[in-house]
């Protein structure tokens, strides 16, 4: 009897079993459409496989590829959570940011709460430059996930490029805390600091980087950009070569390698030409009679205003890069710190710019060399089209006078009794400034006035990057506005000796320098925007002497 009731008990179990696995069996079926464990773990296998092969792809940066072995994941499992966030990342490095937006909103769907969904949709907007809504997805990621690092520096990304260095170095600190090894956070903390122009201290976060991973390439382009406006060119250069030496060779084509390379070569010809002309070169300080003492430069660039979007006032992307730019290039030419005066974004107010061109500039004498960079916007007096405005940080369009009046400019350099003036502009990119439905930027009409009235005193030299239809452009192929772009190649050695206006001798007139600008602006915006777009160049009649005005200083 005892015997039959464990051989009951042994068949309620084995009935037991055989209904769980039935169950199981069932569930595996309807899940995945397998008929077996064993075509279970198959099947997982495949999946991880496509995954892990997609995720190889876009380490080699063949995005087609990898959401190819991502699609094939999804089409086994439609609810595989890694396959649609790596196929989302894919889709924006692509640069399909609205199908990458798309995707991470249907993971969203499936995991309401997810993190890293938030995240990817931050990274999509980000690199699509909807900063504001990046920072809003980022946020939510950190709500959910405080630990999610990644989450703070790609947040820090977005507060750099909308120009709030502060709130980005922050990030980064808070990314750094989390993770203290996190390489990216390091080089993210560089930038930012050279972008205050806090360049010792940039140089420390590449090295802390590179302390980290002596193989992490970006650190190094980053560091080399960093010593060269310190003018340590020689470890620059050292630097760009360890870039080229350590970034993969899927990058061979990269932008960045392309400008590191390029670096490498303007630096050892640069080299060369001073080591052939020293012997023979004039004194910088005198160009075939023409001396001057001293040299100041007020420099102004204005990508983001207090208040935008009135009557079209929009931001800019690269006006501050361009100010930033040109008086990196003054260093590299000689120039003391103390003798620039560089007004960035809410730094260029009305009243910072009336100071720097009204009473900084007093201590320069007659004989002195005076430079004015502004990029940014310019608009006219919608009352009275002849009064021309430079738009400041706090400008409110509807009021004009909030802007800084181009005649003023001219009354205020004028003032300062100083015989050498150059004045470069480049205005009103991409052509969106609108004021009461006309088309604003009104420069160039007011130079070739002065142009015509002959009012513009002798010794003075305004360069322009506006075309006759009054538009400036921008362009991320160069990540400045054209003209800056054109500016710098040929200050930096391009228009040495150009179409023989002048010897090749390793210094840069300002009549090589207008030749350059003449060709290479028309040719570059022809490449890259397909028309071609002209500078507006002007002087003073008479005085031929004046093109042989220079930059450099010994």
């Amino acid at each position: 009897m005892k015997r039959i009731c464990i051989n009951q008990q042994m068949r309620g179990k084995i009935v037991s079993l055989a209904f769980l696995m039935i169950v199981t069996s069932l569930s595996i079926y309807l899940v995945c459409g397998c008929s077996s464990t064993t075509e279970l773990k198959q099947t997982w296998g495949h999946i991880e496989t496509y995954v892990e092969r997609g995720k190889f792809y876009m380490s080699k940066g063949q995005y087609d590829q990898a959401i190819s072995e991502f699609n094939k994941a999804i089409q086994i499992n439609p609810k595989y959570v890694n396959a649609y966030l790596y196929r989302g990342h894919a889709y924006a490095e692509k640069g399909q940011y609205d199908q990458a937006i798309s995707e991470f909103n249907s993971l969203l769907r499936l995991k309401p709460r997810l993190a890293a969904a938030y995240h990817g949709l931050g990274y999509a907007y980000g690199k699509k430059g909807q900063h504001d809504q990046a920072i809003s997805e980022f946020n939510k990621a950190i709500e959910i996930n405080p630990k999610f690092f990644q989450a703070y520096l790609n947040r820090a990304v977005s507060y750099r490029l909308k120009g709030e260095y502060d709130q980005a170095i922050s990030d980064c600190n808070k990314a750094l805390e989390i993770n203290p090894q996190y390489l990216n956070a390091y080089y993210e903390r560089g930038v930012v600091y050279t972008k205050k122009l806090q360049y010792d201290q940039a140089i420390s976060e590449f090295n802390k980087a590179i302390d980290i991973n002596p193989r992490y390439h970006k650190a190094y382009v980053g560091k080399g950009g960093a010593l060269e406006n310190l003018g340590r060119i020689k470890e620059a250069i050292e630097s760009y070569r360890n870039f080229l030496q350590y970034s993969p060779p899927k990058d061979a084509s990269h932008p960045t390698v392309l400008f590191a390379k390029d670096k490498i070569k303007e630096t050892d010809r640069k080299a060369l030409q001073k080591t052939e002309a020293v012997a023979t070169r004039p004194s910088l300080n005198s160009i075939q009679g023409k001396r001057f003492y001293a040299s100041y430069a007020v420099v102004i660039g204005i990508s983001k205003h207090k208040h935008p979007a009135q009557d079209g006032l929009t931001d800019l992307i690269f006006a501050d890069d361009d100010a930033e730019r040109f008086a990196a290039t003054l260093r590299e030419l000689g120039w003391q710190d103390s003798h620039i005066r560089l007004l960035l974004n809410e730094q260029a107010t009305q009243r910072n710019i009336m100071i720097a061109l009204e009473s900084w500039l007093t201590k320069t004498g007659p004989n002195d060399l005076v430079i004015l960079f502004w990029s940014g916007h310019a608009f006219p007096d919608p009352e009275d089209p002849e009064k021309v405005y430079l738009a400041c940080y706090d400008t409110e369009i509807s009021i004009p006078p909030t802007g800084y009046r181009m005649d003023k400019v001219h009354a205020a350099l004028k003032e300062r009794r100083a015989r050498n003036v150059i004045v470069f502009a480049d205005t009103c990119h991409a052509g969106k400034l609108i004021t009461r439905g006309k088309k604003g930027i009104a420069i160039v009409p007011h130079i070739n006035k002065m142009h015509k009235q002959q009012s513009i005193p002798k010794g003075w030299i305004f360069m322009v990057g506006a075309d006759t239809d009054r538009l400036a452009v921008e362009n991320s192929s160069w990540s400045n506005g054209a003209f800056t772009h054109c500016l710098v190649q040929g200050l930096s050695g391009k228009a040495d000796g150009f179409q023989s206006v002048a010897s090749k001798d390793g210094i840069v007139t300002m009549g090589e320098l207008r030749a350059y600008l003449n060709t290479s602006m028309p040719d570059e915006t022809q490449k890259v925007l397909g028309v071609g777009k002209r500078p507006v160049i002007t002087t003073s009649t008479g005085n031929p002497d004046i093109w042989n005005l220079t930059l450099q200083r010994q």
